[in-house]
């Protein structure tokens, strides 16, 4: 999916034709090595961005967070409560039916017996048809009332089958005896011969009666007696017929269990449950843990399953929704035929990282307000009493309780990698050794807080890879293959000046689709939206075409852009950025150069000039990034971004500073990229500077206010809500406030009055900040 990277190299000869996945950058790669006859080896590298690494954003975690909440409420008119004399109660009804249902339609196959219209006859019926042979042995079980539960083979469980089939082959019965342990009994031999069929008589037979016999037999018993229809000795149901089959085993004979004041043993607290002497009903007569019983409870169980898998729909089904409306802007699909070109991959809810962690989200609210509401419910009808912990765990949604589990299990990994890089970002990278921090007082409360606000650099990265897709777009509405070369060649003097000025690194920029991908990946945690946000204001200033201070500076002067690669491309491919937020940005910084100076001055034939890092920033540094304010050469100022940052910038910083004194291009390099606090540039040499380049230095302070202005207004709309950027930006226009009035005291003090002039720049700045300041103050929160 997406486009290819061709990269070239010579001598490939070691590769072999397929390379191992990697993951980077939030993204897994696969990469594979094509050849192709050309002159030279060529390699091309196919990325195919995988989906399910993407992290989930704000929406799905507000999303998730709702499911949860909302369905957790819904679960009190879903959710039945455990009760066990309603379970047995429930069960004995449907036990009922279902005997009277199917001894009727067993008669009806096999013509027998008259019209069955009552339970008693139903189980009469059944009795008399479905005999079992280990019936025989019920005194040598201990009697009518535990044989159900002592004999396996009226078991309603795998093992049951085994004993019965193994009994007909060997005319034994199997279970335990009145102590507890497993026993084996000897049918009589009149059994064979009984008047009806107990014992097959050949390996069919034996089989069919073991299985198919054992079955029915089952059902006439699961109901009571003829004799007792409804309410006499039942069979155990699955589980605790394997508690019983597990009691006979070794391990558990030393088992003892605390029933009232006594210790039991764990065979004896078994039989209990079956006979009814553990539970009494609201009456106090016996309450038997058997078949119906148990089907009760399980009703009462699966009644949590509603809740539970409305969530669960809910958040996929959300989850579904969005990425195929993401998919099919990103695949620009406008018609039922363009469908083919969507990968179902990018937006099926299966196996996808966002929806991992949606799922734990939306579980754990659910429990959560599961929990709640059960306690609140608890508390109310026990009034408080010590039997609101009993009625509170009634309550519980256990299979909410499990589905959590299990997502927490699925998404462990992922919460592995995220608490790592909460880590790193929270309290590795707040060491004061690799951080400066800035303790603030907000309403007399301390508040830690990075002093800077830049572009990470693999947020540099991503911004280069956007701003070169933005002139190759532009690169398709040339009138001429001449005007593609020479946009082309803009942009590879462009990129070296970016090089040079260490803005960006000399490896090769991203490819278009693995800078979206990476885009996308940004969390929702305050530092990534804050990426974001600057991502978008940097891709917002860009202007290519802009003079670089070359030889073919004419000819670029001839170039204009054609497209609006944010419109056409940009707000189609990523979900991250809005088209609210472009606006925002746009409107805000227009706005904020009016209020600063009423329309944008036209820089006359001016040069870069990059001494305002002495004095403006006083050596912290710009808002945005390392370098410090460029305007460009013979033409219209640029901002901070983009085209800003050319080699015109390093060769004019270089002159400029020569001008004051004499740094030369190595000098004007150190400027740019370290700031020019770093090579001492303050006091008299400062206002030498402003001397020269006074006009360039309220320009760029204009301009620097603008987006500073412009950023902490969008940082505090949705979906961002970064406190923390109007009142970092406010912290250090204070300090660039107190180092021009320690110019400006300097300059007054000029009794020769050379500084006259550096003294109406520094006025014109401070004015600006001033303004800046005071506008942002209805920012800060």
């Amino acid at each position: 999916m997406g486009k290819e990277i061709v990269a070239k190299q010579i001598n490939l000869p070691e590769l072999s034709t397929r390379l191992p996945d990697i993951v980077w950058g939030g993204s897994r790669f696969q990469f594979e090595v094509v050849e192709t006859p050309s002159a030279i080896d060529t390699f091309e590298f196919q990325a195919d961005f995988d989906p399910s690494v993407a992290k989930a954003d704000r929406s799905d975690c507000l999303v998730a967070v709702s499911s949860g909440m909302l369905t957790g409420i819904l679960n009190i008119f879903l959710q039945k409560k455990f009760n066990l004399e309603n379970a047995h109660n429930w069960g004995r009804e449907k036990v009922g039916s279902f005997v009277t249902e199917a001894a009727k339609l067993d008669a009806k196959r096999t013509g027998k017996g008259s019209r069955i219209t009552s339970l008693e006859q139903a189980i009469r019926y059944l009795e008399k048809e479905y005999p079992m042979s280990s019936d025989k042995l019920t005194a040598d079980f201990g009697g009518g009332l535990q044989h159900h539960l002592r004999d396996f083979t009226h078991h309603p469980t795998a093992l049951g089958l085994v004993f019965s089939i193994l009994s007909q082959f060997t005319q034994k019965g199997y279970g335990t005896n009145t102590a507890g342990k497993f026993a084996v009994f000897e049918m009589s031999a009149g059994v064979a011969g009984a008047e009806a069929q107990l014992i097959g008589e050949t390996f069919g037979e034996k089989i069919l009666l073991g299985t198919f016999n054992w079955a029915m037999h089952l059902v006439s018993d699961m109901a009571g007696s003829s004799s007792n229809p409804g309410e006499g000795t039942g069979i155990p149901g699955p589980l605790l017929s394997t508690l019983k089959e597990l009691s006979s085993l070794p391990l558990f004979k030393n088992i003892n269990l605390k029933h009232g004041d006594d210790k039991i043993a764990f065979s004896q607290w078994v039989s209990k449950l079956f006979n009814g002497t553990m539970f009494k009903t609201s009456d106090g007569k016996p309450l038997r843990f058997d078949l119906r019983t148990e089907l009760g409870l399980f009703a009462q169980a699966t009644s949590q399953l509603k809740a539970v898998a409305i969530n669960e729909a809910i958040v996929r089904a959300f989850y579904m929704i969005t990425r195929l409306k993401d998919e099919i802007e990103r695949k620009n699909v406008r018609s039922i035929s363009d469908l083919k070109l969507l990968d179902p991959q990018a937006f099926m809810p299966h196996k996808s990282r966002a929806l991992t962690r949606m799922l734990t989200i939306a579980s754990s609210t659910f429990v959560g307000t599961n929990m709640t509401t059960a306690a609140v419910q608890a508390a109310v009808e026990t009034g408080g009493s010590p039997a609101a912990v009993g009625d509170f765990f009634l309550r519980i949604n256990y299979v909410g309780v499990v589905r959590m589990g299990v997502a927490i299990y699925q998404d462990s990994d992922y919460l592995k990698g995220d608490i790592g890089e909460f880590w790193v970002n929270h309290f590795k990278h707040r060491d004061p050794e690799s951080e400066e921090i800035k303790v603030l007082y907000v309403d007399e409360v301390p508040v830690t807080e990075p002093s800077v606000i830049e572009l990470s650099q693999d947020s540099r990265r991503i911004v280069t890879a956007l701003q070169v897709a933005a002139i190759e777009h532009d690169c398709w509405s040339a009138s001429s293959l001449d005007e593609v070369a020479l946009k082309q060649q803009w942009k590879q003097e462009w990129l070296q000046a970016m090089q040079d000025v260490k803005q960006i690194e000399a490896r090769p920029a991203l490819a278009e689709k693995i800078a979206y991908q990476q885009l996308q990946n940004l969390s929702d945690s305050e530092e990534d939206r804050l990426q974001a946000l600057l991502i978008a204001q940097e891709l917002n200033a860009f202007n290519p075409y802009a003079p670089l201070n070359s030889e073919n500076d004419k000819e670029y002067k001839k170039l204009k852009i054609g497209s609006d690669y944010i419109q056409d491309v940009f707000l189609a491919s990523q979900t991250k950025i809005s088209k609210d937020t472009i606006e925002e940005l746009k409107h805000s910084y227009s706005s904020s150069r009016r209020a600063l100076l009423g329309t944008t001055k036209k820089i006359v034939g001016g040069v870069a000039l990059t001494g305002l890092g002495a004095i403006v920033t006083g050596g912290a540094g710009l808002l945005f990034a390392p370098e410090l304010a460029v305007l460009l050469f013979g033409g219209s100022f640029a901002g901070l971004s983009g085209a800003a940052l050319t080699s015109a910038s390093l060769a004019a910083a270089g002159g400029g500073a020569l001008a004051a004194g004499g740094l030369g291009m190595a000098g004007g390099t150190a400027v740019i990229a370290g700031g020019a606090g770093a090579l001492g540039l303050a006091g008299s040499g400062a206002l030498s500077l402003l001397a020269l380049y006074g006009d360039d230095s309220v320009e760029i302070t204009r301009e620097y206010c603008a987006r500073v202005l412009a950023l902490s207004k969008a940082a505090m709309t949705e979906p961002y809500q970064l406190c923390f950027v109007p009142r970092t930006a406010r912290i250090q226009i204070m300090q660039k406030l107190d180092l021009i009035s320690e110019l400006i005291e300097q300059a007054e003090a000029d009794e020769e009055n050379e500084h006259k002039k550096a003294l109406k720049s520094l006025k014109a700045i401070r004015k600006d900040l001033k303004t800046c300041l005071s506008k942002l103050d209805r920012f800060v929160c």
